[in-house]
């Protein structure tokens, strides 16, 4: 029996659920929950997203339960996890979707921020052509492709792994603030005319710039989401 006395499940325990000895999974899905959300290891967390999917396969089969949301802390967990996300703001929807289009489509800052970095822009509309919004960024016209002009200013959200040392469609220099080696990528955070802008770029072979060093840097203009600043 999985112990909550010190809330630390083992492999085994685990492999149990999954491979059928266990019991009552309505009765023991609860503990099970706060049992692995008090573990950090990577490993259990593997265990734990197959496990899941197996359990909410089981009793949908049986028509016995429905677990219809989850609350969840961790954004990673809860993306890999799910088919839909309803993201709540102080007891409002702000947007309801799949994983995908809630990270690479947010409709509001909130939720642009709720899932992993981002960099919010703002950007005086200049007018609309052929589809794009015509805005001033850095001093420069650009023309976001697919999105409304609306009001005068408008927002937009720019992941980290869309600006790019080098360029794009807009180009400006900026200054290495800080960096992260993060094993697979390194995230920076670079002082711009736009603001501290974060970029993160895959680790590689390639040398990455120094703290305080001058690098390019750019972004297409189709990265660009418009977004709101606050739910109407």
């Amino acid at each position: 029996m999985l112990s909550t006395t010190d809330a630390r499940p083992s492999e085994q325990d685990l492999y149990a659920y999954m491979h059928g000895s266990h019991q009552s999974l309505e009765l023991r899905y609860t503990e099970l929950i706060a049992a692995v959300e008090a573990n950090d290891r990577p490993e259990i967390l593997a265990l734990w997203v197959a496990l899941e999917r197996t359990v909410l396969a089981h009793l949908e089969a049986e028509e016995r339960f429905v677990l219809p949301a989850f609350a969840r802390v961790d954004q990673a967990e809860a993306m890999a996890l799910s088919d839909r996300i309803a993201i709540m703001n102080s007891g409002r929807l702000e947007q309801l979707g799949d994983p995908g289009t809630l990270y690479d489509r947010p409709s509001t800052a909130f939720v642009a921020q709720f899932l992993g970095k981002t960099n919010i822009l703002r950007a005086p509309v200049l007018g609309a052509a052929d589809g794009s919004a015509q805005v001033r960024l850095n001093g420069h016209p650009v023309a976001v492709p697919g999105v409304e002009a609306a009001g005068t200013e408008m927002a937009f959200s720019l992941r980290p792994e869309k600006l790019r040392f080098g360029g794009g469609d807009t180009g400006f220099q900026g200054r290495v603030a800080t960096r992260v080696f993060q094993g697979d990528s390194w995230m920076f955070e670079i002082d711009t005319p736009l603001g501290r802008l974060f970029l993160r770029t895959p680790n590689t072979r390639d040398a990455v710039p120094c703290e305080g060093e001058t690098v390019a840097v750019g972004f297409h203009a189709e990265d660009l989401r418009a977004i709101q600043e606050e739910m109407p």
